[in-house]
């Protein structure tokens, strides 16, 4: 019966639904957190900006502070996915999920990589994985779509779930370069779609664009509005106030298409320049 009455409950309903029920038990549905800002890869139109960041890896003191003090004003977070940039670039991502688990037992927790470097992953990673009950999310690439069986072979020798998120071959242009969108319109569309609040130096924000904003400004020299969260140490913060400033148009929204432009997948070869235009839905 639930589950028929959950398919006839229009999608953008659900997600109401689910928000007032998240304030009412003072939980956050989703977080995200970046272990490392930059990646093995250099796909065009990355939304996290992972392919113009320099090498950046998350502090796990800053991380662990982070997760504690959250697990002091949440009851629980549904969905903990540790990711980037590409997580296994960082020298010790077993200490961030053994963090997420301890912050939050009840937390369904993913690491989300790209799986390039999983047969390299150290036996401290898969231990933590596996003790912790964390899952992994592969985005699968065109070029490595004929590795996923043995990505998939691997995880079951570890003893770790795994899902394979395939990208399809395209990538869809979010960006609005001239910042007109109608931000509450924006702002519907992409938590119909995306909803992905994240975690950033003790800070959460609507989403990883928002946050990472100025890495695409300070390469192009743009002028987009980011955005810089809201202070989870903030005396008077808690997880209703958390919760309404994420159900809440932010300025950075403005700079979102309300229509996307989707592309092949690709990735920029060695020395070639990444182009502003590749983020954009209409140049």
């Amino acid at each position: 019966m639930l589950n028929i009455i959950k398919e006839l409950t229009p999608r953008a309903a659900r997600k109401q639904l689910k928000t007032a029920y998240m304030l009412a038990k003072s939980e956050l549905h989703y977080l995200e957190c970046h272990l490392t800002d930059h990646c093995n890869l250099n796909c065009k139109g990355c939304t996290h900006f992972s392919n113009i960041s320099s090498p950046e890896f998350a502090d796990l003191g800053q991380y662990s502070s982070d997760m504690y003090r959250l697990a002091e004003i949440f009851s629980n977070i549904r969905i903990i996915r540790l990711l980037g940039g590409e997580p296994l670039l960082h020298s010790d991502p077993s200490s961030f999920v053994r963090v997420a688990r301890e912050s939050f037992p009840g937390a369904r927790i993913r690491f989300v990589t790209n799986g390039i470097l999983l047969p390299k992953a150290s036996p401290e990673f898969w231990e933590a994985c596996r003790n912790t009950g964390t899952a992994l999310d592969i985005t699968l690439y065109p070029p490595f779509e004929k590795l996923a069986p043995s990505w998939e072979a691997l995880c079951e020798r570890e003893g770790v779930p795994v899902e394979i998120w395939s990208k399809n071959g395209t990538f869809s242009a979010r960006m609005n370069c001239h910042g007109d969108s109608d931000k509450a319109e924006a702002f519907r569309l992409c938590r119909i779609d995306c909803d992905c609040p994240y975690l950033r130096r003790g800070r959460i924000s609507t989403c990883a664009m928002s946050a990472h904003v100025e890495l695409f400004n300070e390469k192009y020299g743009a002028q987009v509005t980011g955005d810089s969260g809201i202070d989870i140490y903030d005396p008077d913060v808690s997880a209703r106030k958390i919760n309404k400033y994420l159900r809440t148009p932010i300025e950075t929204c403005r700079w979102c298409a309300t229509s996307n432009r989707c592309f092949p997948w690709s990735s920029h070869k060695k020395n070639e320049p990444i182009q502003q235009s590749d983020w954009y839905a209409a140049v």
